[in-house]
């Protein structure tokens, strides 16, 4: 019974502000054609919460049904109103269900799609622009009749449908912040054979980490000499890039955990890779598949959070370091990390002293620290 009240409840709520929306338009007839962008807004926190506390099929269907109905019954609507209504409400259902439930995206996607549902009730202005007409003139009068043609543009409708279907995506974000942040971070780790492990990989790493890229080469310093380097959470494949351009002598491995970021990885650097300068493979840093005394350089780009037992990583890494070799850990500062981390389990934040001991525990002999309070680049030299 607890949970029947608590259903309708917010299903309620999610009409009245759904309605409200509507009532806007008294002010208006831009706010009534296009309230899909104040219920984009006002209807985001009854839907994610009803389907969050009660996931089972169906749920986005009643949302859509139900309020439907109540719009039908004051009189809203006809038809066609209920035709698409019905449309639009199988098919946020329907993605709900390809996500199993459970999947943040079907649940972004599916509120995007529900949001669609006040052009239901408009379109027929479109449709039937004529009869709308003149059943706006008996119900508001000349004067509001008169700006409705300024506001039924077809470009204009394109418009707002995208609009309203983006502010939606951002407002379920916003519901789902904490689930949301969980799943960056979680994508950061690995990121996933998905459309956000892409996005997080062609634009957080491979765009986002170019500032910190030229900081950390700029301590580094090439010499061009180097015959192997070795990327460790190559992720995109852009710092693979930069060590081929500035080593065009030598060899450029990578490794990942995740596979997406191999593949990509060696799309990026794709010339390198069938010319055999290039070489990409998915692997665990906790057991380095590679020879001992065998790489000139190896970095570690914004990675280490998430490295299992970092201190037998870190022995792992001097291994595989040829005497003389260097081993560059770049990433936030302690600072700006602890601020991403925000207490999640998953990333753990060191400071660059703490860094720079590890490294001395592995068998480095010498290790420089770098660290403007953004940023840090710690070198350590076998």
């Amino acid at each position: 019974m607890k949970q029947f009240f608590s259903v309708v409840g917010l299903v309620l709520l999610f009409f009245v502000a759904s309605f409200a929306c509507c009532c806007l338009g008294f002010f208006h007839p831009f706010l009534w054609v296009y309230s899909s962008l104040t219920s984009a807004v006002l209807c985001a926190w009854p839907y994610c919460r009803l389907v969050d506390r009660h996931p089972h099929f169906g749920m986005a269907f009643w949302v859509v049904a139900v309020t439907t109905l109540l719009y039908w019954a004051m009189g809203e609507g006809d038809g066609l109103f209920l035709g698409i209504a019905a449309v639009i409400a199988v098919a946020a259902e329907l993605v709900r269900l390809i996500g199993q439930y459970k999947s943040l995206t079907s649940k972004i996607l599916s509120y995007a799609v529900v949001t669609l549902l006040p052009f239901a009730n408009t379109l027929r202005m479109w449709i039937y622009p004529d009869v709308s007409m003149a059943q706006t003139v008996e119900e508001m009068g000349d004067e509001y009749a008169a700006q409705m043609p300024g506001v039924l543009s077809p470009w204009l409708l394109a418009a707002m449908i995208v609009a309203s279907a983006l502010l939606a995506i951002i407002m379920a974000l916003v519901c789902y912040r904490k689930t949301a942040y969980q799943t960056m971070l979680d994508t950061c780790a690995r990121p996933a054979n998905n459309w956000f492990g892409t996005l997080m990989l062609k634009w957080g790493m491979n765009i986002g980490h170019r500032p910190l890229s030229r900081y950390a080469f700029g301590m580094l310093s090439l010499t061009g000499n180097e015959q192997k380097l070795l990327d460790i959470g190559c992720g995109g494949g852009y710092n693979i890039g930069q060590m081929l351009a500035m080593s065009p002598q030598a060899t450029v491995y990578g490794l990942d955990y995740s596979e997406k970021s191999v593949a990509l990885s060696k799309q990026v650097n794709a010339k390198a890779v069938e010319a055999g300068r290039c070489i990409v493979s998915q692997g665990d840093v906790a057991d380095l598949p590679f020879e001992a005394d065998n790489f000139d350089v190896v970095t570690a780009f914004e990675t280490i959070y998430f490295w299992p037992d970092i201190q037998q990583c870190f022995n792992g890494v001097c291994r595989i370091v040829k005497p003389g070799g260097r081993f560059m850990v770049a990433g936030d500062s302690a600072q700006m990390a602890s601020k991403w981390a925000n207490g999640h389990s998953i990333m753990n934040v060191y400071t660059s002293q703490q860094v720079a001991d590890m490294m001395k525990a592995a068998g480095f002999r010498e290790v420089d620290v770098n660290d403007n309070g953004v940023a840090m680049c710690v070198i350590g030299h076998k």
